[in-house]
């Protein structure tokens, strides 16, 4: 028989882990420690904890062709490539095309998708925090930022490492807001506001250009 108990307390540690992927994934250059790269580990490192006690022993189909990459990325790795500081980054990258989706899929799929609300609240702080740089301390947050890069003749980075990362972010976080119920428009002219006004990246403006067309 099954403990009620157990289940509640199941659920709420699925509900814990997706709340900390989701934010490691929107805010992935907050850096803990100084590792002397932008790169940051704490996704995929949650992300292999997630697949490796969480995962069900059926994968989903549309994450075979990203198993599939990263397979050949571990392979060239070992049988071709050199064990060096930038092959280990490559590599790093690569894996976490697969695990951290992967990972992504199964807590997504214990909570039945992701909460409206939760990503209105990371679009909300980096309108905060863009704000702040943008107009009263332009190193705000910075110390939490790795490798933080940018001028008084470019955007702000929003916990970023420059700019053109933020312009990323917020595109990515366009999609989300396409399928929000609620208060939709509000959002996107939210994110329009920031890419424009505190990001200021050209390459991002061209992709909204270009995705509009």
């Amino acid at each position: 028989m099954h403990n009620p108990n157990t289940n509640i307390e199941l659920k709420k540690w699925y509900y814990i882990v997706s709340i900390v992927l989701i934010l490691l994934c929107f805010f992935p250059f907050i850096s803990f420690y100084d590792i002397g790269t932008d790169t940051q580990p704490y996704a995929f490192l949650l992300s292999l904890l997630i697949v490796f006690t969480m995962s069900e022993p059926k994968i989903n189909t549309k994450l075979i062709s990203l198993g599939i990459v990263s397979f050949f990325a571990v392979a060239t790795f070992l049988f071709l490539g050199d064990i060096g500081y930038t092959e280990m980054r490559s590599l790093f990258n690569y894996l976490s095309i697969f695990f951290i989706s992967y990972a992504t899929f199964i807590v997504l799929k214990k909570n039945n998708g992701i909460n409206e609300n939760t990503i209105k609240i990371i679009i909300n702080s980096w309108f905060v925090i863009g704000f702040v740089q943008m107009f009263i301390q332009r190193d705000f947050l910075f110390f939490l930022v790795a490798q933080s890069r940018t001028d008084i003749s470019r955007g702000v980075l929003c916990l970023n490492p420059e700019p053109s990362f933020y312009a990323y972010m917020i595109i990515f976080a366009m999609l989300f807001v396409l399928d929000f119920k609620k208060n939709k428009v509000a959002y996107l002219l939210n994110l329009i506001i920031q890419l424009v006004i505190f990001a200021q990246s050209a390459i991002g403006m061209l992709y909204i250009i270009v995705y509009g067309l």
